[in-house]
């Protein structure tokens, strides 16, 4: 099947199984309150505690530390376990036309460590990516504003020090400008800053393409995983090898999921009318959750679509767990 096909498929299928919305229900909906009412139980204590100390300020600091610590692994591992019971509802509506709650609960328990590890693995190669960059923009920009003289630029006055022609375009007398004499050398200083924030740009670029081409060599791994039932890296080498060899229906799904992505925010920009006296306006922002909610269940499915047609793993294995739950349950 071409894109088209499946995206076709993809809707037949979500429309005969609405039960695929849940997942993404709750990681919009449910996981943000269920965190915010343990982030009121982990702070408010901590709070309190170092409230009535004499010397509140460590204590605040450690313990909202540990508090946020414990917040971001809960919400890691909530958000794990949902992905994984969400890739299985795909996987099992896709071979088999149809699913349920007990898909999502066999897929939470089965593919939440191996789903967990990934996450980790390659949001440490990010991180990674992250601190190169940053370390760079450091080292490079901060030695060029060593010499900056910040008394001498804004001993005029912040308002005159920027109070030059060249701002509006007269290059003439811009020796002359306040913001010019602060740097030591004048004019001449600031080609080294130029150059700093020249190669900083350089250096992003380049690790923003390196990150964008990791993102999309490994976005199937998910479905290698749990299709396949690979582990960790085989999963990854797997999505990889995918890719490679489907890199065009690949650039056209993340195309049609940007287009999507776009065209609601277009479609439902941001409101910040209050509505009307009395009563609650369904503005155009206000639908804008429900229409990416709608997004992110559709491309997710299709995803595995496109991953399960062109592996051609259209049928279940044989030995599913869901049949042989179903057997020993007939056998007793």
């Amino acid at each position: 099947m071409d894109i088209f096909e499946l995206i076709g498929k993809s809707y037949n299928v979500l429309k005969k199984n609405l039960i695929l919305f849940l997942p993404s229900l709750v990681l919009t909906y449910l996981a943000p309150v269920a965190l915010a009412i343990v982030a009121l139980y982990i702070f408010v204590p901590v709070l309190v505690v170092a409230g009535n100390l004499s010397d509140p300020i460590l204590p605040l600091m450690g313990g909202g530390f540990i508090g946020v610590v414990i917040l971001l692994v809960l919400a890691v591992i909530l958000f794990v376990a949902i992905i994984a019971g969400m890739s299985n509802l795909n996987k099992t509506a896709l071979q088999t036309g149809q699913t349920s709650f007990k898909d999502f609960k066999i897929g939470a328990k089965r593919y939440f460590g191996r789903i967990l590890g990934g996450t980790i693995l390659l949001g440490i190669i990010y991180l990674i990516i992250f601190s190169i960059g940053l370390g760079s923009a450091i080292t490079m920009i901060a030695p060029a504003f060593t010499g900056l003289q910040s008394s001498e630029m804004f001993k005029e006055g912040f308002p005159k020090t920027f109070d030059c022609p060249f701002f509006s375009g007269d290059f003439a007398d811009a020796a002359d400008c306040p913001f010019i004499q602060g740097f030591p050398g004048g004019m001449a200083s600031i080609q080294p800053i130029i150059g700093a924030f020249a190669n900083v740009s350089g250096i992003a670029l380049i690790l923003v393409t390196i990150a964008a081409l990791i993102f999309i060599f490994t976005i199937f791994w998910i479905p290698a995983a749990v299709v396949d039932d690979l582990g960790i890296f085989k999963a990854i080498r797997k999505s990889v090898s995918f890719v490679r060899e489907n890199f065009y229906t690949t650039i056209g799904f993340l195309g049609l999921f940007i287009i999507a992505e776009l065209f609601t925010s277009q479609l439902f920009p941001p409101s910040i009318s209050g509505g009307f006296k009395g009563g609650i306006s369904m503005t155009p922002g206000a639908l804008a959750p429900l229409f990416q909610l709608i997004i992110t269940t559709f491309f997710a499915l299709l995803l595995f679509a496109i991953y399960i047609d062109r592996t051609g793993k259209i049928e279940p294995p044989s030995e599913s767990i869901s049949n042989s739950e179903s057997k020993d349950e007939a056998e007793k």
